[in-house]
């Protein structure tokens, strides 16, 4: 019996003082931490009218007073740069530059295209040019362009003229002429 009690002595002995080694021994540790911060690009363009760049004509004469026709027809602007040409007679033009910011901070593919709906657009539609093109020859297209970020879009000529040979069918009549900048980041497909 003695022995029992000599051994489960030691043995608490034994298990006391491992409890109180552990107790007072360190082990060297570290830790660190990784973080990753994200930010998404910005693809971004604003187009507006050059207002200095508006020039009227009337039967291809360049009219001295800005912003009107000869036959009292008239081009003004509106609170967000949108141009209005108003009363237009046969023989009048209109010509003016939309200027493109890219505020993109990332690459962007653009492209211009117009648009030209209601009951004058076919009077219209052989005598508006953008870039130097005939709107019929272009369907309102001019295809992507790529653009590193923050680079100049080129200006953008437009001309809009009432031929000379339109009809009585077009007094009164109306159309709305759209100039669209459409922006994608660079690796779009």
């Amino acid at each position: 019996m003695n022995k029992k009690i000599l051994l489960t002595s030691f043995m608490s002995i034994a298990m006391l003082s491992s409890v109180v080694t552990g107790a007072t021994y360190a082990l060297f540790t570290a830790e660190d931490t990784v973080n990753v911060a994200v930010t998404a690009g910005k693809v971004a363009v604003d187009a507006y009218v050059d207002e200095n760049s508006l020039k009227t004509y009337s039967m291809g004469v360049e009219q001295k007073t800005y912003g009107t026709f000869e036959n009292g027809g008239f081009a003004k602007f509106d609170e967000k740069s949108n141009l209005k040409l108003d009363l237009l007679t046969p023989g009048d033009k209109a010509s003016f530059v939309v200027k493109v910011d890219n505020n993109s901070n990332v690459n962007i593919k653009y492209q211009i295209t117009l648009a030209m709906e209601g009951e004058l657009a076919p009077a219209l539609a052989s005598k508006v040019t953008i870039a130097g093109k005939e709107y019929s020859l272009i369907d309102g297209k001019t295809g992507y362009i790529d653009l590193a970020a923050g680079k100049d879009i080129p200006d953008v000529e437009v001309e809009v003229e009432l031929p000379v040979e339109a009809g009585n069918k077009y007094q009164e009549k109306s159309a709305n002429i759209t100039v669209n900048v459409e922006a994608l980041q660079g690796n779009a497909q």
